[in-house]
This record gives C-alpha cells, structure tokens and sequence, in this order.
C-alpha cells in the first residue's frame, strides 16, 4: 500500500510531466510557474502556501508538522486532497 507522500508525489509528477510535454520551463522538477503563486499540500491533506523548513526533514506542514508537497495551480481543496488520499479520486472544483 502506497503512502500519502507517494500518492501526492506520483500525482504532482504525473501533472508536471503533461506542462512540461506542453513546452512549459522546468525548475526543479516542476513548471516555472508554479513557483510564482506555490501552494503545498501535506500528507494529512492541509493546504496551505506557508511551511516550517527543516535541514533534516525538508518541508513541513504548519498545522500538523507532517512533510508537504507542493502542487500545481490553481489551488486545490483540502476535500479534493483528502478524498484522493482516502481513495475517492474527485475531480477538484473549477
């Protein structure tokens, strides 16, 4: 069984490889532009665009201290996040 990391990470990477297919610059893996507005999600499904950084476990939540991703605009619910965690894959709101 896949972790909530793996889950969130396989699915921003799935997103950046379609911007990147499309033409799009990369930094770090992920679209530039994604960087000017960056939103993250932790594992617990907290979205936020605010996180503790630590040398030894990189990005944290602010609300629960659980290791976050970030993910491509726009910005995503924290119900859309918490249903693809729990297996409902729920297409986010437009």
């Amino acid at each position: 069984m896949k972790t909530n990391t793996e889950i969130l990470t396989e699915w921003m990477n799935r997103k950046a490889s379609k911007w990147k297919a499309n033409g799009f610059k990369m930094f770090m893996g992920y679209p530039d532009a994604w960087w000017d507005r960056w939103t993250v999600v932790c594992t617990t499904g907290h979205v936020s665009n605010m996180v503790v950084k630590s040398e030894v476990h990189g990005s944290l939540c602010m609300e629960c201290g659980c290791k976050c991703v970030i993910i491509a605009p726009p910005r995503t619910s924290e119900r859309f996040i918490m249903s693809m965690l729990n297996g409902k894959r729920l297409r986010p709101a437009s």
